[in-house]
């Protein structure tokens, strides 16, 4: 995700129309493009990838090629090749926020900072945990079903927009402003978060989909302490915005792809279409 904003800034340059503008950053800017590009490139899982990752190497072997030769070169007109691949698929993000600004984003609190980041980094699995626990002690069996198949269908929905749709998350553009706001704590946290969520997981929102889909079903289910799962829940929601990792959008198809699968789930559990579901009453 952080390859585009620095491709954003990259060209940026363009319109000073001078290779030495380019000179006076290269060494930063376009060695962290190539940082982020090979690290995307060295972890592509092609076992469970296939055509998709295959694909997807080349693509970045690419652009790894159009980086050394701008940087060998100093030409913007190499690094205009690369901004093409990833440039509009910011700019319709950025441009859907830009009456936001956050410009001050640097001077957020300890308490912000700490909190929310507790919020995305603790409080999320936690939440799933509980809600996972209560319902395995339901009652009635088909809430568990329930909510595990929904959890499958939410990621069967938000897997091809992360293979096919790849966005960059708010911070990684200088344009928005926004910084990692988690990185005030440690820069460690969204390391431990990268082998459950590539660079370019950001469309929809898992953690927001996750989220609204167990809250839901705490209602759903009348599971205990459904209250404070609202609040705690609401709080993992904003923390996706306040520390700089979520886009509106993103936000906004998490809470439909959330609310969505759990409903599906459930009907497809109450009709006992599901084969592999425990039918209630079977026990």
């Amino acid at each position: 995700m952080r390859i585009i904003s620095w491709m954003i800034a990259l060209g940026l340059l363009g319109s000073q129309g001078t290779a030495a503008a380019l000179g006076e950053v290269q060494g930063d800017r376009v060695g962290l493009c190539r940082e982020v590009i090979t690290e995307l490139l060295v972890t592509l899982d092609h076992a469970a990838g296939g055509a998709v990752a295959a694909n997807l190497r080349r693509l970045w072997e690419l652009l790894l090629h159009h980086l050394m030769l701008a940087n060998a070169e100093r030409s913007l007109e190499r690094l205009d090749e690369v901004l093409a691949v990833y440039g509009p698929i910011a700019d319709a993000f950025r441009w859907f926020e830009r009456y936001l600004s956050f410009e001050l984003h640097d001077t957020t609190g300890p308490i912000a900072a700490y909190g929310y980041s507790a919020s995305y980094f603790v409080i999320f699995p936690a939440l799933c945990l509980y809600v996972t626990w209560a319902l395995a002690r339901h009652r009635d069996p088909r809430a568990y079903q329930a909510v595990s198949l929904a959890v499958a269908i939410d990621y069967a929905i938000s897997l091809p927009f992360f293979l096919f749709f790849p966005v960059p998350e708010r911070w990684s553009s200088p344009m928005t402003e926004a910084m990692l706001l988690s990185d005030k704590v440690s820069d460690k946290l969204i390391e431990y978060m990268r082998p459950l969520s590539g660079l370019d997981n950001c469309f929809p929102s898992f953690h927001v989909s996750l989220t609204v889909l167990v809250v839901a079903a705490c209602f759903l289910f009348r599971v205990p302490l459904r209250m404070a799962a609202l609040a705690l829940g609401g709080t993992i929601v904003l923390s996706t915005f306040v520390l700089g990792v979520h886009w509106i959008p993103d936000m906004i198809a998490g809470v439909a792809v959330g609310i969505a699968s759990l409903l599906l789930a459930w009907r497809i559990v109450q009709r006992g279409r599901s084969p592999f579901l425990l039918r209630y009453g079977s026990l």
